[in-house]
């Protein structure tokens, strides 16, 4: 996979680029970790489908190596709390292609998620307190996307 393009079906992602070459399986960062990134890398299989994603955010050092690799993501999602702005971790996320196939289902480590797809329609779900969100995202052309999860203190019915 050095240099390999990874593909969905007929749809072609370019890979990451990082210290040990190209590659999903081969992101890394320079410098002393100290497992504070705590998915620095995730390749989850699902079906036929595979994501690359990281997850993290806690605390400022965390914050500081996800920004670091943040343009290697075309896929940005934030969970936080309205009322006080707060940042929330341990959220599950499933996103699912146009097809209605879940092509990842994590708990996310952090407040941000990053993830690399192909082209295409995708639905974002994603819960905290048994409040689920949907929110639906277009990745095409090379432009990464934003995705906002707020919820209030008390889930909604």
């Amino acid at each position: 996979m050095a240099n390999d393009t990874l593909r969905f079906g007929n749809k072609r992602v370019p890979p990451l680029s990082g210290k040990n070459g190209a590659g999903c399986a081969r992101l890394s960062m320079e410098g002393d970790m100290k497992g504070s990134l705590f998915l620095i890398l995730g390749l989850a299989p699902l079906a036929a489908h595979a994501v690359c994603y990281v997850s993290g955010g806690v605390g400022v050092e965390n914050r500081d190596e996800m920004k670091a690799v943040a343009n290697q993501y075309n896929l940005h999602i934030v969970f936080s709390q309205n009322e006080t702005g707060a940042y929330l971790a341990d959220v599950p996320v499933s996103i699912r292609n146009s097809a209605g196939e879940e092509i990842l289902n994590i708990v996310s480590q952090g407040p941000w998620l990053y993830a690399r797809l192909p082209e295409g329609a995708y639905t974002v779900i994603a819960g905290h307190d048994g409040d689920h969100q949907r929110r639906q995202v277009e990745i095409a052309g090379g432009e990464s996307k934003a995705l906002f999860f707020n919820w209030s203190k008390e889930p909604t019915v």
